[in-house]
């Protein structure tokens, strides 16, 4: 098991019997390495391990290095969607983990760089040191205090295979539970949202974001709720509207096939024969007016008001599907697929203080 991935939780049996073993024969090992010729030989060995240390690393994080005229893998070096990906990617570290004190000195959250500058810049926190602030008035509650995942530090890679900003690449924001079936969840699961947000790499992003894909599907045809929602305009529609705005502008500029590919849908929603040339007004007059029907109702809201009050096992599904599909192995130690969001441990505050808080007073003790 020298290079195997002792980073993974939880280790497997044999992974924990192979540790065991090795503490048992190190010592006699380093005893019997400096019978062979001292220091040099023993340092010879040290280095020796480094180096496969590093090349397993190299391995997990990057994948094995690409023999000559090998076949490139799909999904990576360049492909459309690849680019597509990393343009939304960030290349500044998403976590800051910066320490937020009250007053007091209670650590209440980690927030970003970015929201410490807001904070400091307009006079309502102090620099402690370079990753603290204090806030210079008093909050009317602990915040995130005795919430772990509020108050460690997260570290800035992908979850899935390990890549990181300092490897030169972009980090996505990813949501486990979809956008679309996320914003219709109630407000007791949107306040500890970042539970639920994990970052990835442009690769894993595409990877992860196909996976959903399947899932979605089947979540569609259990439900029997169209992904595309149900009332409003149609695909076609929407496909024709899009094209005519891109027509409208760019018309003239695109290339001959591209300029016939946004104009079918258009000839098949207006009815215009392929040989007719577009009636240019009637397409205008289309774009002014297209609007989306009043009692158009999406995928997520539909599906959501189906799951009701079991939206809590809704959930724990879409993590169950991450973790089982993209195996990601550089999770935090406390994310767990089955944890209960809403069961925040509260922060150890003497009464009087917790009053306080509630008031929106002084915690020191001071008079409002």
């Amino acid at each position: 098991h020298q290079t195997s991935d002792w980073a993974m939780r939880p280790l497997p049996v044999e992974m924990l019997e192979y540790a065991s073993r090795d503490s048992q024969v190190l010592l006699p090992l380093i005893d019997k390495l400096l019978s062979m010729g001292g220091k040099a030989v023993l340092d010879t060995a040290f280095s020796r391990s480094a180096a496969v240390k590093a090349k397993c690393k190299d391995e997990r994080v990057k994948g094995p290095k690409k023999q000559k005229g090998a076949r490139q893998a799909p999904g990576r070096g360049g492909t459309g969607k690849e680019t597509l990906s990393k343009k939304f990617c960030v290349r500044a570290p998403v976590y800051g983990n910066i320490s937020l004190l009250d007053p007091s000195g209670l650590l209440m959250c980690k927030i970003s760089c970015r929201k410490r500058d807001w904070y400091v810049s307009r006079d309502l926190a102090e620099n402690v040191d370079e990753s603290t602030v204090q806030l210079t008035f008093h909050p009317n509650g602990p915040g995130h205090a005795g919430n772990e995942m509020h108050l460690v530090d997260r570290m800035n890679e992908c979850v899935i295979c390990g890549l990181s900003d300092g490897d030169g690449v972009g980090m996505c924001r990813h949501f486990v539970v979809p956008y679309c079936y996320r914003r219709h969840l109630p407000p007791v699961y949107k306040d500890h949202s970042c539970f639920d947000i994990v970052l990835l790499c442009g690769t894993c992003k595409l990877e992860a974001n196909a996976k959903a894909e399947v899932l979605k599907n089947e979540i569609s045809n259990e439900f029997h709720v169209p992904v595309d929602g149900v009332g409003g305009a149609t695909v076609e529609q929407l496909k024709a509207y899009k094209g005519a705005k891109v027509l409208l502008t760019h018309g003239q500029k695109l290339p001959v096939d591209r300029r016939l590919a946004l104009e079918a849908p258009i000839r098949a929603v207006l009815g215009t024969a392929d040989n007719d040339e577009l009636p240019w007004n009637q397409v205008q007059a289309f774009v002014k007016n297209f609007h989306q029907e009043k009692d158009f109702t999406c995928h997520g809201e539909l599906v959501l008001s189906a799951v009701g009050d079991a939206w809590p096992a809704f959930v724990v599904r879409w993590r169950t599907h991450f973790v089982n599909t993209v195996k990601p192995r550089f999770l935090p130690e406390w994310w767990d697929a089955n944890a209960d969001w809403r069961e925040v441990s509260e922060v150890d505050l003497e009464p009087s203080r917790k009053a306080r808080y509630a008031q929106g007073l002084d915690v020191l003790g001071l008079d409002a």
